[in-house]
């Protein structure tokens, strides 16, 4: 059976300049309230590792550590319905106001997306919002994508030099 499930708002500030956008908060982030909540997903490790600084359990320091270092967060999903978080198995999708977003942090001036089915969302429903904005699409933080770290770090990289310029 499909759960009907419900996005976030968005971790972002005008300071913002660089903009992580996953499809939809996977079950144990629902549960948790809070974005990459799943022990096994790799985003917070990732995003310590790039400014090599030692990983923060509590997530407002997480939080914090992503704002400091003008990395906003969301999810291009707003409502869908999904069996567990399986994103393969969403439907109904409803789209974030992302025109919104970008008046409210009008620096952030490129899109990351954490894997293809946020990417393909974007892509489909709200691509005009981008405007100008550079998209890169980056592997998956999800444990289902079994890329070693190392080599999801490398990537993700890009995100830390995009957030300093």
């Amino acid at each position: 059976m499909h759960a009907f499930c419900a996005s976030f708002p968005p971790i972002a500030d005008e300071n913002s300049r660089v903009l992580v956008l996953g499809s939809m908060p996977g079950a144990a982030s629902l549960a948790a309230n809070e974005y990459y909540a799943h022990p096994r997903n790799a985003l917070w490790p990732i995003l310590f590792a790039l400014w090599e600084l030692p990983p923060r359990e509590a997530y407002a320091e997480k939080v914090s550590h992503a704002l400091s270092h003008w990395v906003a967060i969301w999810d291009v999903a707003k409502t869908c319905y999904r069996k567990a978080s399986s994103d393969a198995s969403i439907q109904d999708v409803t789209i974030n106001d992302f025109d919104a977003l970008f008046l409210r942090c009008p620096k952030i001036h490129t899109i990351f997306f954490n894997g293809k089915l946020a990417e393909s969302l974007f892509s489909r429903y709200a691509l005009e919002a981008a405007s100008s904005r550079a998209r890169v699409l980056l592997p998956s933080t999800s444990p289902a994508y079994t890329m070693p770290l190392e080599q999801k770090t490398a990537a993700w990289g890009a995100v830390r030099r995009a957030a300093e310029e």
